[in-house]
């Protein structure tokens, strides 16, 4: 197949898996407080969200997309759907340019790999932008490690602009160490180890300078620290990797071309130390989730694994195409995508039925004049709803049909908390400057007020032709009803 054909391909995967993310305009999960900033113009709800926790990158980029919004007339929510996209489409455009400069592969082979990218499944969690910046500083980052080769200050530029995403220390460590086992012989043994060491201590150096000195990067929880009690799964990943580098050693054993054998070890070996510090990222320095989590938001822990997978993926295709008809290759490379779409697909229907709830949600509650500031319960009847819709995304669905932000609502993702008074009134606690947060500033009665929410055949994990109910706005076919209950 030609460069022209393998190009036509990308284009094709890359509208089918990066489609979804620029047909969804507003807010969900976290970012409907910079939803209702854009609305409000009043900031003062994200910024102890963001700017007081570090998160400088994305506070400042809202605010833009708003002035952008406003002077364009563009949805803002447009502005990161495209960063997102661009950021996917570069990141695979650098694990092409990997493929074919660092570790040789062929052109079909280093398509392969990009796909594989473009597929990955879990860009799912940018249908919100709350964690729009990681892809855009892993974008950088990979630009700053191909850019070291040829000039160092630029790379020093775009790897400072990156660290916003602090993993990305962890991420340059496995570089530096994949850069070591590609290049390395006995003649500059010596020269190598030594400018690999010093240069990992500097990184060390560098990420405890921004870690207890300049604040460059966000802070939640155990993110960013260093997470000891994980230690097991850094073990168990480490015996994966090289379960997996033994089997390429037993492969390469048969290979009559010992300096094929060798170089296939080498890539192998490059690859899997980049997987374990795509994971040591995660279980070691921030918050240890599930990797692949498509129904969930902890999938956005998975994102630096796309460059190796990716790289894995565009290896075995250059190993096999010496070996196997070059229509074969691609025929199984196109398969692999198609199973990553499937994937992929089921976060996409994920993401997009919470969207549906809290669009069918508001327009329910525009219907019925507004109740009493105060409390206020949903009950969910005939159906599931998507299990991570929060309490300020329901309080969002009352500000869209009201305009005000002045109920406090039950969320499915804190049910376990309950929906009696007492249990709301501790879970909102605090002054009205405190409740902005969960999209409750306005709220000023103690009014309890109980709904009964009805849906026929909703599915919480969403359907494929959701996405045309969102697009066409209409909901009739789930029958949406809202009810108050007797006090």
């Amino acid at each position: 197949m030609n460069e022209k054909k393998l190009q036509l391909l990308t284009g094709i995967i890359a509208v089918a898996a990066l489609l979804p993310l620029v047909l969804v305009n507003t807010e969900s999960w976290d970012t409907v407080l910079a939803e209702l900033g854009y609305r409000t113009q009043d900031w003062s709800a994200i910024r102890p969200w963001l700017l007081d926790l570090g998160w400088y990158g994305p506070y400042y980029l809202y605010r833009l997309f708003n002035e952008l919004s406003l002077l364009t007339g563009i949805p803002p929510k447009v502005f990161p759907n495209a960063l997102c996209v661009l950021s996917i489409l570069g990141i695979a455009r650098e694990v092409f340019r990997l493929l074919r400069e660092r570790y040789g592969a062929g052109l079909p082979a280093a398509h392969a790999g990009a796909w594989t990218v473009l597929c990955f499944p879990v860009w799912h969690i940018f249908i919100s932008s709350a964690v729009f910046v990681n892809i855009v500083c892993l974008w950088l980052f990979l630009v700053a490690a191909r850019l070291w080769y040829r000039s160092k200050p630029l790379a020093a530029v775009f790897f400072l602009l990156s660290v916003q995403l602090f993993s990305v220390f962890a991420f340059a460590v496995g570089f530096a160490a994949a850069d070591f086992l590609l290049t390395v012989t006995r003649e500059n043994f010596r020269s190598k180890v030594l400018r690999t060491v010093l240069f990992c201590a500097g990184l060390v150096v560098l990420f405890l300078v921004f870690q207890q000195v300049v604040s460059v990067h966000g802070t939640d929880g155990n993110y960013n620290t260093f997470n000891l009690e994980q230690l097991g799964s850094v073990v168990q990943y480490s015996l994966t990797a090289g379960m997996l580098l033994l089997l390429t050693v037993l492969l390469a054993k048969r290979l009559r071309d010992p300096r094929e054998a060798e170089t296939l070890i080498r890539r192998m070996a490059a690859v899997l130390t980049l997987m374990l510090f795509a994971g040591l990222a995660y279980w070691a320095v921030g918050r240890p989730l599930r990797f692949f989590a498509f129904g969930s938001f902890g999938a956005r822990h998975a994102i630096l694994m796309c460059v190796p997978l990716g790289l894995f993926v565009g290896i075995l295709c250059d190993f096999a195409a010496r070996r196997v008809n070059a229509t074969v290759i691609l025929r199984s490379a196109l398969a692999v995508c198609a199973i990553l779409l499937v994937l992929l697909y089921q976060g996409y229907d994920h993401k997009i039925a919470a969207v549906l709830y809290s669009d069918m949600l508001s327009q329910a509650f525009a219907t019925i004049p507004p109740p009493p500031s105060g409390y206020v319960v949903v009950t969910n009847q005939g159906f599931e709803p998507p299990r991570h819709l929060h309490s300020y995304e329901v309080n969002m669905a009352l500000y869209k049909a009201y305009g005000r932000a002045a109920w406090m609502c039950n969320g499915v993702y804190e049910k376990q908390l309950g929906t009696s008074r007492e249990a709301l009134q501790k879970y909102y606690k605090g002054t009205p400057q405190s409740r902005k947060l969960y999209i409750a500033g306005d709220a000023d009665g103690e009014a309890y007020t109980r709904f009964v929410f009805q849906l026929k055949d909703f599915h919480q994990e969403g359907r494929i032709w959701y996405w045309l109910y969102h697009l066409l706005g209409r909901y009739d076919a789930f029958e949406p009803r809202l009810t108050q209950e007797s006090p």
